[in-house]
């Protein structure tokens, strides 16, 4: 839902020189939108189109079985802080691996193989996000990160 004060004096009034940003006007004076209304209709449509489909791709991967939750942890070197981010939800390399065929295309069909290929490379670059709050001494590989993230 996308909500307008239509009584906003930017809204209401033609931009001037002195501050035309803050006052584009979203309706001609007919009533008509302007092409700036018309592309937050198009931005707002595409979101939601976006988050219905992500939405759709996570149920799918929770139907088939392919989610695995992660706990991503690490220490900050200069306080010893200690960080942890449980819940994470990642996709499990080997239960897609062992997925029947029909899942496998069900992904196909719906153009989801990009990103969950995607999701598996961010997986692997995990070392990079937990080398910030590492302790000093030798960098881990991406699968120790990955083990560690498990």
């Amino acid at each position: 839902m996308v909500c307008l004060d239509d009584t906003s004096e930017p809204i209401r009034r033609a931009p001037t020189e002195a501050a035309p940003s803050e006052s584009a006007p979203l309706f001609h004076e007919d009533g008509r939108d302007t092409p700036l209304l018309e592309e937050r209709i198009r931005l707002t449509a595409e979101y939601a189109e976006s988050a219905r489909r992500t939405a759709a791709l996570g149920r799918t991967l929770q139907d088939l079985g392919l989610l695995r939750a992660l706990t991503v942890q690490g220490r900050d070197p200069a306080t010893g802080a200690r960080h942890a981010m449980h819940g994470v939800l990642g996709i499990d390399e080997a239960a897609l691996a062992a997925l029947p065929d029909e899942g496998f295309a069900q992904l196909h069909r719906e153009g989801w193989l990009a990103a969950i290929h995607a999701h598996l490379v961010s997986l692997q670059t995990l070392a990079d996000f937990t080398l910030v709050f590492a302790p000093p001494g030798p960098i881990p590989t991406a699968s120790q990160a990955q083990d560690n993230a498990a």
